[in-house]
């Protein structure tokens, strides 16, 4: 009876423990990627706000109406810590707030520039080869009063700091499901150990069924 009672306890620990471990981390992986999702959604839609902000101004420096246009974009660019770049309809930089247009190649078959020409918006994620880091960016198209094509404003962020705070936030909830598997197997050790010590099936008798009365 001992030997049962210990393969008992086992295979009722180790089943708990198993199936324990495989939904913490199911919960915790959908956790993670449910959160880096509203992130994600969240930072596209401050980009879209910028954009439109930027609307009248990159109309008037498309429009060659804005004679201080590089000096504006490269201080809103620092005030929004956002990179702003106004792109003409054949694809030419005409002014960038982190770079130099003129060195800049033609930007006409961006993703985003691309998506932008024919939506409302446009959406890439990508290394700049201008910068050298990773970049989130979002283009627009900038229209007249009469709707022709005047070109594109394009706004971007790195992402170095968004993927660390992440990285930060994946590790934070690991540790968090470790310490809660770690409680949860001390807690069914106790309980897989009640039950095999006294199997359910065994209940005591009572007292008018016992032999000494």
């Amino acid at each position: 009876m001992s030997a049962f009672r210990s393969r008992f306890f086992w295979k009722t620990y180790l089943t708990f423990a198993v199936l324990f471990f495989i939904t913490t981390i199911m919960v915790s992986w959908i956790g993670f990627y449910r959160i880096q999702s509203t992130i994600h959604g969240i930072i596209l839609e401050n980009l879209q706000a910028k954009a439109e902000f930027l609307l009248p101004l990159a109309r008037q420096a498309l429009a060659g109406q804005l004679p201080d246009g590089d000096a504006q974009l490269r201080r809103l660019g620092a005030d929004t810590n956002t990179r702003i770049t106004l792109i003409a309809p054949d694809g030419k930089v005409i002014s960038d707030s982190e770079g130099i247009a003129g060195d800049m190649e033609n930007h006409l078959l961006r993703p985003e520039v691309q998506q932008a020409l024919s939506q409302p918006f446009g959406f890439s994620e990508r290394h700049s080869a201008t910068l050298g880091k990773p970049l989130l960016y979002l283009a627009k198209a900038v229209r007249a009063e009469d709707s022709s094509m005047q070109g594109v404003v394009r706004v971007s962020l790195s992402t170095d700091k968004i993927h660390g705070e992440l990285s930060q936030l994946r590790w934070t909830m690991l540790l968090i499901a470790s310490l809660g598997v770690v409680l949860a197997l001390g807690i069914g050790w106790n309980l897989a150990r009640r039950v095999a010590v006294r199997p359910p099936w065994r209940h005591p008798k009572p007292p008018w069924c016992r032999a000494d009365q």
